[in-house]
């Protein structure tokens, strides 16, 4: 379902087999995706906290209130599904897109009739206040991750806590840090195509596509099988 840019109109299409062989619009499942991403780095907010909050027990150090820790529990699962319901409301009616295309990108119209599942968008008061959320949110999980990683290193450089606990379930702590350090840096990497094109693409940079700009940059799907070549 990942879908395929259709720039310089700000939307996409898919060709996965959801698209393609059930007809589920690509709107519905590019707010997927974007629930699917939150979902991911959230989850890893989770775990960087949990552990972290577990060596904190050991070390009597950096412990934040039951009701925090409450919240930290019970949160997580509403936030992917309050950004799947927020994002669709950024997208415009199914059966109005044509009509949008025909007069805003009339040069696109043609190369757009052909393409049988597409989501295009437009700026509105849904999308701001999802991308601030987002925003917002993205810093929050950034400071807990910096956080949390800087101060765990520190409580297992401390000779206190090997006093505490057996050599094995220090060297679990060790281990289970540096797999979740690993996990956010892919993330991280994942992470960065996507921005960046949202950046490109709100900040309306002119001939952000170089020669390619030049031509028609819109070309319909020959089939599925040959997008997913590319």
């Amino acid at each position: 379902m990942q879908p395929i840019p259709l720039y310089p109109v700000l939307g996409g299409y898919c060709t996965g087999l959801l698209a393609v062989y059930f007809n589920v619009w690509a709107h519905h499942l590019i707010a997927f995706i974007v629930a699917s991403i939150v979902a991911q780095i959230e989850s890893l907010a989770y775990c960087f906290f949990k552990k972290h909050q577990t060596i904190g027990k050991i070390m009597n150090r950096h412990v934040v209130p039951q009701f925090l820790l409450d919240l930290a529990h019970l949160g997580p699962p509403f936030v992917p599904v309050t950004v799947f319901i927020l994002f669709l409301q950024t997208g415009m009616k199914r059966d109005i897109q044509m009509a949008y295309i025909k007069i805003n990108y009339q040069k696109y119209y043609d190369e757009f009739s052909r393409i049988p599942n597409f989501a295009v968008y437009e700026f509105n008061p849904w999308t701001y206040f999802l991308a601030f959320g987002i925003f917002f949110g993205g810093i929050g999980c950034g400071f807990i991750f910096i956080f949390t990683t800087f101060d765990m290193l520190k409580f297992l450089k401390n000779s206190q806590i090997r006093r505490r606990i057996s050599s094995t379930n220090f060297k679990r702590h060790k281990a289970a840090l540096k797999s979740l350090i690993a996990q956010f840096a892919t993330s991280s990497l994942c992470l960065i195509p996507p921005t960046l094109y949202l950046v490109v693409v709100m900040s309306s940079i002119n001939h952000a596509q170089g020669k390619n700009q030049k031509r028609n940059l819109i070309v319909a799907p020959a089939s599925a099988s040959q997008q997913a070549g590319t």
